[in-house]
């Protein structure tokens, strides 16, 4: 993946305010049409108390990139924003038929990305990302299964991001505090 591209995901990754949470540990809907302009980003995210869990699918409806290409992620995060493991899929190309899909750690802000193999880039593709109060960290992207473990704090949030493309995230997500806490643009 191009520099530029990372470097996107990391700013998507790290924006966002914290707001006055209001506490609920039901089930709350996640719901997120990302349309970013070519080369522009979009984010949403949510304050959450682990253990949390966001499972749902992600359509990838158009992708066209210049310098960066197209994505769509869905990470945890620390709040002070050093911290954070998720998954990304990427298209190699604007009319790809496949997304790659990487498991993204960030470790005192260095962005670290594990390359975990392809999914198809039509329809919705399923997902789920589980912490646990320890850290173990589960996650299916379609038929691709992966585990990490990761450093928990007391403040967490949950970012979806994309890059040059419109996806549409649906789903839902656990112990989430507070409705969402910061959106760009």
């Amino acid at each position: 993946m191009a520099k530029h591209a990372r470097l996107m995901i990391v700013i998507g990754l790290l924006t966002g305010t914290l707001g006055a949470p209001s506490i609920s540990n039901a089930q709350t809907p996640l719901q997120f049409d990302c349309d970013a302009p070519v080369d522009q980003f979009s984010t949403e995210a949510q304050i959450v108390v682990l253990p949390v869990t966001v499972v749902g699918t992600i359509s990838a409806l158009v992708m066209a990139s210049k310098d960066y290409v197209p994505s769509a992620s869905v990470a945890i995060i620390s709040a002070d924003d050093k911290n954070g493991v998720g998954f990304q899929m990427n298209a190699p190309a604007d009319d790809a038929t496949a997304l790659d899909v990487d498991h993204i750690e960030m470790q005192r802000g260095i962005l670290k990305e594990i390359t975990q193999g392809r999914v198809p880039a039509t329809g919705a593709i399923p997902f789920s990302l589980t912490v646990s109060k320890l850290g173990d960290v589960a996650v299916t992207v379609g038929t691709i299964v992966f585990t990490a473990k990761f450093a928990p704090v007391a403040r967490m949030k949950v970012a979806a991001t994309c890059t040059s493309g419109h996806f549409k995230y649906l789903g839902s997500l656990s112990n989430a505090e507070a409705a969402t806490i910061s959106r760009t643009p």
